[in-house]
């Protein structure tokens, strides 16, 4: 395995089972290039996981598997690395299949143009890392939006609870009011009567502790204050249709 030029320039592979060309490609691409060279195809794909290449071009023609087998194995392990076929004119057919079946992106027949090769190595070393930016751009948006979710879902939770804790405050606010009245009419009612604080019964006069509604009832008149106007005004015409309806009556006896 051959390994030359500047590890922070783009990786690529170059894979040939001539070691003469091996060696010239890589005096061509190791000034632009992270150049790693291989005679063997099972090296290669030894090689995928350990760098980040940009970039595979390899020889159609080789002893135990062709170049578009190679490169259709390497689509599966590196699907973004732009794969590139080294062939001569009688191999245009197998290239063609290749093409269309997704495995390789371009060709080059031998003898390779120098300008022309490194000018598709400059492009298609380009390509990879637009779409390397573009895949850490779109994982960006999605965490992005995956926390305004987040959140949106945060404040809609505490918006619900801020609700329900206002209601329950209103609740329990209106009950402390109507204890409050509650007990002030006691007091006020112990004034006069002798009311048990723990069972709430009333002391009669005669001594005996009585529920305090049947003595209301009992007793209505004695602890009536008088009326208020509209009531007052119900019960005078209450007492007038009563007296209304004792009249026929009584013109009957008579």
């Amino acid at each position: 395995m051959i390994e030359l030029g500047n590890p922070k320039n783009p990786s690529v592979l170059l894979v040939d089972d001539e070691p003469q060309v091996l060696e010239s490609l890589c005096d061509l691409l190791r000034k632009e290039c992270h150049v790693l060279a291989t005679t063997d195809p099972e090296e290669a794909m030894t090689l995928l996981p350990k760098h980040d290449i940009a970039l595979v071009l390899s020889d159609q023609r080789m002893p135990r598997v062709t170049g578009s087998q190679l490169l259709a194995r390497i689509a599966q392990v590196c699907p973004d690395a732009v794969r590139v076929l080294l062939t001569g004119f009688s191999d245009i057919e197998a290239v063609v299949q290749a093409i269309n079946e997704g495995r390789v992106y371009y060709y080059l027949t031998k003898p390779w143009d120098p300008e022309k090769l490194l000018e598709l190595v400059r492009r298609a070393t380009q390509q990879y890392a637009l779409g390397r930016e573009n895949r850490e751009l779109t994982q960006q948006l999605a965490e992005i939006n995956r926390t305004v979710a987040e959140k949106e879902s945060s404040a809609a939770t505490l918006a619900t609870t801020q609700n329900k804790l206002q209601h329950d405050n209103e609740t329990l606010r209106a009950g402390i009011d109507y204890l409050k009245t509650s007990f002030w009419h006691l007091r006020r009612i112990q004034e006069v009567l002798p009311i048990c604080m723990e069972c709430g019964k009333v002391k009669t006069d005669g001594a005996e502790w009585q529920d305090v509604i049947k003595y209301f009832k009992a007793n209505a008149n004695f602890l009536s204050h008088g009326y208020c106007p509209l009531c007052a005004q119900k019960v005078q015409q209450q007492w007038s249709r009563e007296a209304q309806e004792r009249k026929p009556h009584a013109t009957a006896l008579a």
